[in-house]
């Protein structure tokens, strides 16, 4: 058959097919219905040069069959616009093992007769499976965004009515905390901003999201604070909860606690074990004392808005004085039956 037996031909393949070590070549004889398929080509689709004929049947049987309908019209608009139209189109084949390959398939007629009609055509194919591969990455990304945004409008109508009940609390002086219930809404707005700092969509580290909930609240409040954990990660619909625990703990110390003007020292300590996570708050202020019988029996308001966010995690509570007041949180992670 023809083959590239001119310095015409090969200027014309080089501006048709854009040469690169990645492409493969093809070369077909309209009139003969011949065609080369470079070693490259077959290559691509994890053939020998030895193992794949080179015909058009022999590639049209491993491309996709919904796709070529669309390949052989924008080779038809090529020729009907004697080559103004560009062929060029992305179409699908099946790898020897199975898998698909995404190639874009670039093309030209460089041979025409008397009467205008195409004689001969050459391009190339040039695999682009893994810019595809990471086109459906982006989106799937941006797919679950929209929804997890969704969520999230969701989730603050949720806690903005939990923020409203707490608002509604009075302690036993029939007074209203303004500062907690500003602190409690700190804590959850500090959720969704770690949803935007995590590539995990709306999955957060334990650890993170309570030392942005902690440092603001001690700020210029001679307080030590120190965090030791496991490394956990969770969606915020399970840590906010958390989160308005540790915020009203630390309140709690910070009004209760202190036995002078002296510094205070609150720790976290964050295990997991099995199917159990446990949150062991403490500091080293003057405990709970005489007062633990009475705060055990709900008499507290801090302890009532615990109770009431453990029971939403299905969890339990303890407290208990050691060198200062500790409060342990159980939580089983055990999933639903």
């Amino acid at each position: 058959m023809e083959r590239y037996n001119s310095i015409e031909d090969l200027r014309l393949l080089s501006e048709s097919a854009l040469e690169s070590s990645l492409a493969g070549f093809w070369d077909w004889n309209i009139v003969t219905n011949e065609e080369y398929l470079s070693p490259r080509f077959k290559e691509m689709f994890g053939y020998l040069d030895s193992e794949m004929e080179s015909s058009p049947a022999a590639w049209q049987k491993i491309a996709f069959q919904e796709d070529l309908p669309a390949m052989f019209t924008s080779l038809e608009n090529h020729i009907n616009s004697k080559g103004k139209t560009a062929f060029n189109i992305v179409i699908r084949y099946y790898h020897k093992n199975g898998e698909t390959i995404w190639v874009r398939c670039n093309g030209k007629v460089v041979k025409w007769n008397e009467k205008g009609e195409p004689l001969r055509v050459i391009g190339c194919h040039v695999d682009i499976t893994e810019e595809k591969n990471h086109e459906f990455q982006l989106k799937k990304a941006i797919k679950e965004r929209d929804i997890l945004l969704k969520e999230v409008h969701h989730r603050v109508k949720n806690n903005l009515q939990l923020l409203l009940s707490l608002s509604r609390l009075k302690d036993k002086n029939g007074k209203i905390e303004t500062h907690e219930i500003e602190d409690s809404i700190n804590s959850i707005a500090m959720a969704y901003e770690a949803i935007y700092k995590t590539e995990d969509l709306g999955i957060v580290n334990i650890d993170t999201y309570i030392e942005q909930i902690v440092r603001p609240l001690i700020q210029q409040q001679n307080i030590e604070f120190s965090i030791d954990s496991v490394d956990y990660k969770q969606n915020i619909d399970f840590l906010i909860p958390i989160g308005l625990i540790i915020t009203e703990l630390v309140n709690n110390s910070m009004k209760h606690g202190r036995s002078s003007s002296d510094s205070m020292i609150i720790s976290l300590k964050i295990e997991k074990e099995e199917n159990m996570l446990n949150l062991t708050f403490c500091d080293n202020g003057v405990g709970y004392g005489e007062a633990l019988s009475s705060i055990l029996e709900g008499n507290s308001f801090g302890i009532a808005i615990i109770n009431g966010l453990i029971e939403q995690l299905d969890g339990s509570i303890e407290l208990y004085d050691e060198q200062g007041a500790c409060t342990q949180l159980k939580i089983d992670l055990s999933p639903e039956v």
